[in-house]
């Protein structure tokens, strides 16, 4: 009865290692496929958009913004811890074209080149 126990075990727990992988593989959402691990660069910004979700930006005046980014129900969303003026939360409808996203803002919609 060990024996058996012993197989079930070990199958079980490769089955769980084995899912696991899965879970973890690429983002399978055509926004996150073509935005992780990019650079998105507009006239006056541009972001390096890691594959582990952090979002390190840096605007033409020199500001540094740090944080996340995820997509959540087809929007770009990003979460900001720097600088204190932009702390916070902000999901933007965007629109992927021919190398660009175009990302609805407060602002208005800002074009950016993926790198």
């Amino acid at each position: 009865m060990k024996p058996i126990f012993a197989v079930f075990a070990s199958t079980f727990l490769l089955g769980a290692c084995a899912e696991g992988t899965q879970q973890s593989a690429a983002p399978t959402d055509p926004l996150s496929n073509a935005l992780s691990g990019k650079t998105i660069v507009s006239e006056n910004f541009q972001a390096s958009l890691g594959s582990n979700g952090s979002f390190n930006g840096k605007a033409t005046n020199g500001m540094i913004f740090k944080g996340a980014w995820t997509v959540r129900d087809g929007q770009f969303c990003r979460t900001l811890t720097e600088p204190k003026p932009f702390v916070g939360t902000e999901c933007q409808n965007a629109e992927l074209g021919d190398g660009t996203v175009t990302l609805v803002t407060q602002r208005g919609p800002v074009v950016y080149q993926i790198n």
